[in-house]
């Protein structure tokens, strides 16, 4: 008799809504509910990335204006989710995850998925992101995103993605008396990053991020663009300081430049052209400024916590 009521009611409001002419979607309801449906896109000024099959991104649910952990909804506490069809960037979980009953509610996402029970990310909805290790880059792009105000739907809820991160990239080639082998047979131990943050605390509520480390590092040696040898690493956006160098070793030689005063904001890419001579002597060009765009973002696990992170309950 209760399914008979509630299809009259839904059957009622159908047809109430289409002899009033409204263009407002009207949710088709089980007994649990509507059902959540989610799609990603990686979003940048220059267009939309891609994705690919089977990346893999953990999605909260909280009260419209609420923070993490104490206005999380329907159970919705870091879910992993998949791309299933990374041209329209559909998503999907293992069971069924159903809209709460709230007017609006709020959506926290980010990607690579890191599984709370490994202990990699706090209860707080914080974790320490750490870039030392450029060997699988891919591994600590971090995305996120935050969609407010959102209202249960049918039709899929997009989540709009950006990468946190930037990346800095060196372009080298073999100035004057130096030959161009010698700059390609570099290798990335033999190129040192100093004075930029390494580890940040990231907050999940605001997508904001704080430097608690800074220790040198070697960036990873990509393709060569127009170029003897290019280097490139993601780095925590940071604002231009006068501590930061990059060393060059040639053989029993070591050459520093000290970096210019340019800040890094999330999202960017900063490509320098540079040369190094005989005598050891690096010129550097004005830097080319772009939009991240790259689309590679394989499933892999986030950074460890922070240590000695106070824990919260679940709801």
């Amino acid at each position: 008799m209760k399914k008979n009521i509630r299809t009259i009611i839904l059957l009622a409001s159908l047809i109430g809504s289409t002899l009033c002419g409204c263009k407002k979607h009207t949710p088709i309801t089980t007994e649990e509910g509507t059902a959540v449906a989610l799609r990603a896109e990686r979003r940048s000024e220059t267009g939309n990335e891609t994705w690919n099959e089977n990346d893999a991104l953990g999605v909260f649910m909280l009260r419209s204006g609420g923070k993490l952990p104490a206005d999380l909804l329907a159970g919705m506490y870091n879910i992993p989710y998949t791309i299933t069809d990374p041209a329209q960037g559909t998503l999907a979980t293992t069971g069924t995850v159903y809209w709460p009953e709230e007017e609006s509610v709020d959506l926290i996402a980010y990607a690579p998925y890191s599984a709370t029970e490994e202990e990699r990310l706090s209860d707080e909805g914080i974790y320490t992101v750490d870039v030392k290790d450029q060997s699988v880059p891919e591994a600590i792009d971090i995305l996120y995103a935050r969609t407010t105000g959102v209202t249960p739907s049918e039709e899929p809820v997009t989540l709009a993605f950006s990468h946190l991160l930037s990346r800095v990239t060196f372009h080298v080639r073999a100035g004057i008396g130096m030959l161009p082998e010698t700059i390609s047979a570099l290798t990335e131990a033999d190129v040192t990053i100093a004075g930029m943050p390494t580890a940040a605390t990231l907050w999940l509520n605001d997508g904001i991020m704080a430097a608690t480390e800074t220790l040198p590092f070697s960036p990873k040696k990509v393709a060569a663009e127009d170029a003897d040898a290019s280097f490139s690493a993601l780095i925590i956006p940071h604002a231009g300081n006068s501590t930061r160098t990059v060393t060059f070793r040639l053989g029993d030689q070591e050459t520093a430049w000290p970096m210019d005063a340019i800040s890094f904001e999330a999202g960017k890419q900063y490509a320098y052209p540079m040369s190094i001579n005989a005598e050891g002597v690096i010129d550097v060009g004005s830097p080319t400024i772009t939009d991240w765009t790259v689309s590679d973002h394989p499933q892999e696990s986030m950074p460890e916590p922070i240590p000695d992170t106070p824990s919260a309950q679940r709801l």
